[in-house]
């Protein structure tokens, strides 16, 4: 998919992070906005199944221009929290 960028406006920039809208124009002719954050250190959990296989999606990712895996967002059923997540409490 090749999106291209119309406009770029950086609205924040720091020591550890930067924040910028694009202005992106997509194949059939549509655009749209994108808030990119770059920044230089991140994490991730990837849940890893009893058969040993994890489930990734593939989306596209303004930052990177392209199609990237990623694993999915969002909460797993409350019954398994905290105890079968990535999630940790702090305090």
């Amino acid at each position: 998919m090749k999106v291209t960028v119309a406009d770029s406006d950086l609205v924040y920039a720091g020591h550890l992070s930067r924040v910028r809208i694009d202005q992106v124009r997509f194949p059939d002719g549509t655009e749209s906005a994108r808030e990119v954050v770059e920044h230089l250190d991140a994490a991730a959990v990837v849940p890893l199944h009893e058969d040993g296989t994890v489930t990734l999606l593939r989306q596209y990712r303004h930052p990177v221009a392209g199609e990237v895996l990623v694993s999915p967002l969002g909460p797993p059923p409350a019954a398994s929290w905290p105890r079968k997540s990535g999630w940790a409490r702090s305090g």
